[in-house]
């Protein structure tokens, strides 16, 4: 897959995914591999690997602490 800023450079695709979260990175990328011509959107900007991000036990932590 490409990365493109501003305006789609296609008018036509086959599929197109709503967020880049874990289900629609994924999903687009499975349609890429198949040839779909596909356009992920993604509203937010882009989010550094820092350790807590990819962490389970802290995010959950920080959803427990945000909750209480």
């Amino acid at each position: 897959m490409t990365a493109v800023s501003g305006r789609p450079p296609h008018d036509h695709y086959d599929v197109v995914v709503i967020g880049s979260g874990p289900g629609g990175g994924t999903t687009a990328s499975k349609l890429a591999e198949t040839g779909k011509r596909v356009l992920l959107l993604e509203r937010g900007g882009y989010l550094p690997r820092e350790r807590d991000y990819w962490d389970s036990k802290a995010e959950h932590i920080a959803f427990r602490l945000a909750a209480s």
